[in-house]
């Protein structure tokens, strides 16, 4: 089982997402914690979770639909590193790729 570890970058866009949530809709922001947290370690059950990116070659994503949010994620030999994490409503392709 591989580690999943979120960049600074990708940790820091999660928690101002969270805080924003929070400021409008505590409850929901504590679903989106657990649903955040739930797929963290999901990434380390499935051999290769989420899809392929078709934005950035190497990458993966996974979609939380329900937040319009996406998590972008690289499969490493002895880890997952978490490299983004993305609202779907912005131009996703007018984004520089995300990197580790």
């Amino acid at each position: 089982m591989r580690a999943v570890r979120w960049t600074a970058a990708a940790r820091r866009s999660a928690e101002l997402y969270l805080d924003y949530l929070n400021d409008q809709n505590p409850q929901a922001s504590k679903r989106a914690s657990l649903e955040i947290r739930s797929v963290s370690r999901q990434l380390t059950y499935v051999m290769t979770p989420g899809r392929p990116s078709v934005r950035w070659a190497g990458f993966r994503e996974f979609s939380l639909r329900r937040w319009k949010k996406i998590i972008v994620f690289k499969i490493l030999p002895d880890r997952i590193s978490v490299v983004a994490f993305y609202d779907m409503r912005q131009d996703l392709n007018a984004l520089p790729p995300p990197f580790e």
